[in-house]
């Protein structure tokens, strides 16, 4: 590419992607080229903080007395061109982008070491699903953190927001920051002071908990590469849904068991649970979980190329123009262990998949004794204990989840 002479030149690089209208511009992403003689490159100064934070010396040039003093950086051999810009958001669009990015770092190692590597990255950023010890729960679930991976990608500042930059935005809390795991973390969370979420694409006025989905995709996934059909992909039955659905709603009937709830009977509608912070189950924490079932079946399944970032593509493109994709596909990607002994017909077999993992019979909503205190299954609600919670908490929390899930999908016309 020439050099790029004026600002309104370079500022015409700039890809506008499909944003959404409710997201927030979060920074700019540079693609860039080596180059081999050293050229003066002007720029837009919207891009000024951008192309000061990725390393680039900036100098200004006055050209006349008339106009403001254009900023400009050198590129040469040791620091690449700029051949293109791009606007990053809190929102899907940008989420592929960067996932993309993400994953090309690790091209040519294969379908397996490629998505592994991307969502351990993500899913490590927030320390609550990274574990030091070795018998820790997300280690044994998703795997050990990617390190080697980690330096590589967070050692190069060059093409403006960084990774780190970029995922970090979503993590809630201060404290959440895996600054241990991630030490360019300590740098980043100095330019994060308004910690977003990623934009619901099928209400545009929701959100999504973007860590969470990369965590639950990770725990299903493993470290594995297996099929669904034959055998039970990623993670086993068990595990696959206690990094999701389930250890949510485990967190749910904890706080339920233990708080002697007042909306035992009748059942309330699952939102009432979501939007109540103490029972740790919150509505963008549920359709991360919803959400990682399917786009990790498609992965497996081998839709777009075998890569995260396209199975993301193919996902959000459908659950965004129909709200009731999301529930219906759930239920599908749910219920398909052939050790479910499915009948045919699919609301009774993911009401009995819901309700068999809290050791409760369907259709009588019996108690019943499919796992034991010690399983993994229990493992949350259990709270380290050896009893049970009641009967009531658990199916307050499970008959609300499956109405909640079952109403949305009827809204396809499917069930």
């Amino acid at each position: 590419m020439s050099v790029l002479g004026i600002a309104s030149v370079f500022a015409s690089l700039l890809v506008a992607p499909t944003t959404n209208p409710n997201s927030e511009v979060i920074g700019y992403r540079f693609e860039t080229e080596p180059v081999t003689v050293t050229k003066k490159v002007f720029f837009d100064p919207v891009l000024f903080s951008a192309i000061r934070d990725s390393g680039r010396t900036v100098r200004f040039e006055i050209k006349s007395k008339y106009e403001a003093p254009a900023p400009y950086f050198i590129a040469d051999p040791s620091m690449p061109e700029i051949v293109s810009v791009r606007e990053i958001r809190n929102d899907v669009d940008s989420l592929l982008y960067m996932t993309r990015q993400l994953e090309s770092l690790s091209s040519g190692q294969g379908k397996a070491a490629i998505a592994n590597d991307a969502m351990g990255y993500i899913r490590t950023i927030n320390r609550s699903y990274d574990d030091e010890a070795i018998l820790g729960q997300w280690r044994l679930l998703a795997g050990d953190r990617p390190n080697s991976f980690i330096s590589m990608v967070e050692a190069d500042h060059t093409k403006g927001l960084t990774f780190q930059d970029f995922f970090g935005q979503f993590v809630c809390y201060d404290s959440q920051y895996n600054l241990s795991g991630h030490q360019s973390l300590a740098e980043s969370r100095q330019r994060i002071n308004n910690p977003l979420r990623l934009i619901d694409p099928s209400t545009s006025t929701a959100s999504i908990d973007l860590i969470h989905l990369f965590a639950s995709m990770d725990g299903i996934y493993s470290d594995t590469g297996s099929t669904l059909i034959s055998g039970g992909y990623g993670n086993n039955h068990i595990e696959r849904d206690l990094a999701s659905w389930n250890g949510d709603l485990q967190q749910a009937v904890k706080y339920s068991n233990g708080s002697g709830s007042p909306f035992i009977t009748p059942e309330p509608a699952f939102s009432t649970i979501m939007n109540n912070v103490g029972f740790g189950c919150s509505e963008e924490d549920i359709k991360a979980d919803m959400d990682a079932m399917t786009i990790t079946k498609l992965y497996f399944e081998g839709y777009s190329s075998y890569t995260i970032s396209n199975s993301l593509y193919y996902y959000y493109s459908r659950s965004g123009q129909d709200n009731w994709y999301r529930p219906y596909s759930f239920m599908v990607s749910s219920t398909l262990e052939p050790e479910n002994g499915n009948i045919g017909d699919l609301t009774v077999d993911f009401s009995r998949e819901v309700y068999r993992e809290f050791n409760i019979s369907f259709p009588s909503f019996g108690d019943a004794l499919y796992y034991d205190w010690i399983s993994v299954p229990m493992y949350i609600m259990m709270n380290g204990g050896t009893t049970i919670p009641t009967m009531s908490s658990r199916v307050f929390v499970t008959r609300s989840f499956v109405a909640y899930v079952v109403d949305g999908a009827q809204k396809g016309g499917l069930l």
